[in-house]
């Protein structure tokens, strides 16, 4: 019988990175790419919406955060 609570999925060794821009010297158009990434397990309900992780994206505290959500397709 199929779960009230939707199908329970889980992601091993799920990795996310990016490439963030960041400005080097204000006003000279000079941009430098810092690579960021979360690396994790996560188990998630269908529909259920999961704040998976934070990557620190440069010193004056930007972040990328990296919210899932799981849909089952059969």
């Amino acid at each position: 019988a199929p779960d009230p609570k939707g199908a329970l999925v889980r992601l091993e060794g799920l990795q996310f990175r990016a490439s963030v821009p960041q400005a080097l010297t204000a006003g000279q158009g000079q941009v430098q790419f810092q690579d960021v990434g979360i690396t994790t397990d996560v188990d998630l309900r269908e529909g259920q919406k999961v704040v998976i992780g934070k990557a620190n994206a440069d010193a004056a505290g930007s972040a990328l955060v990296l919210v899932l959500t799981a849909r089952v397709m059969e």
